[in-house]
């Protein structure tokens, strides 16, 4: 299954708009994607693409596998995707970001800083208290990849947000 039909996927099925602004919430999936181009493979771009279609939409895992998407694919999606019956976001973050440590997939780690660095960027949408949670998300990405992507131009792009 390639990225074009996870393009269409995510436009046909996660709508909306974004967070407090005048933008479809699909944009944000499709920049997620764009931004791992440059430096992984096409299953991890279409992984990253895919990222929310759980949380953010009634596509099903099933569904993902009925539609071709390769069991990396869909493991990436699993290891990037909340537990939804923990009653708090900001613990589901953390617990994600702790399950995809435990993994050791660097990959999966690579798509959750670029869906967090996005996010970051959009900041200005988000309530104001919740601002400087995004900005710990954020720091905490940083901090775990550095050891395993140093020198990668994604996480020199993460470190250059963090001056902002």
């Amino acid at each position: 299954m390639n990225y074009q039909t996870a393009i269409k996927l995510v436009k046909d099925r996660i709508t909306g708009t974004r967070k407090g602004l005048d933008m479809p919430r699909s944009a944000h999936s499709a920049l997620v994607g764009a931004m791992l181009m440059n430096e992984y493979d096409e299953e991890v771009c279409t992984a990253g693409l895919l990222h929310d279609i759980i949380e953010d939409s009634d596509v099903t895992y099933e569904e993902l596998r009925e539609l071709g998407f390769s069991s990396r694919v869909l493991e990436l999606i699993e290891l990037v995707t909340y537990d939804e019956s923990v009653k708090y976001k900001d613990h589901r973050w953390f617990l994600m970001v702790a399950k995809i440590i435990k993994s050791g997939n660097f990959s999966a780690l690579a798509i959750k800083l670029c869906d967090t660095m996005d996010n970051f960027k959009d900041r200005a949408g988000l309530p104001p208290d919740r601002q400087p949670v995004m900005r710990l998300k954020l720091e905490t990405l940083v901090t775990l990849t550095r050891p395993v992507m140093k020198g990668s131009a994604l996480l020199k792009s993460a470190e250059n947000l963090l001056t902002t």
